[in-house]
């Protein structure tokens, strides 16, 4: 088995995500409970937000990314990030950051 940097084991670990995340946008039951619980996610905006996610979360995509990430990611710290409860997935960006960094 090949060595894998801890990078490149996230790098996958998102690509792993993006795949849930196109099945997630498939689920009508899920859409609509979410739209229930949360009216600002009306199905047609968590649908677009999981399908853009997932299609940025490709291999193809991720690999365009990887380069451009720092080697040398320095010490892991607790990050807290407060995201916005109006648009559906609109502090993952923010996540997967703290995410590639390695940070809690």
């Amino acid at each position: 088995m090949p060595d894998i940097t801890p990078l490149d084991a996230r790098f996958l670990v998102l690509e792993r995500l993006g795949l849930g995340l196109a099945d997630l946008a498939q689920n009508s039951d899920l859409l609509a409970r979410t739209s229930v619980r949360n009216p600002w996610f009306t199905p047609e905006f968590s649908v677009d937000a999981l399908t853009a996610w997932s299609q940025a979360l490709r291999a193809e995509s991720l690999d365009q990314w990887k380069p451009r990430w720092p080697k040398d990611l320095g010490p892991s710290r607790r990050v807290g990030i407060v995201g916005a409860g109006n648009l559906p997935l609109v502090a993952l960006h923010d996540v997967l950051c703290a995410y590639l960094a390695g940070h809690e």
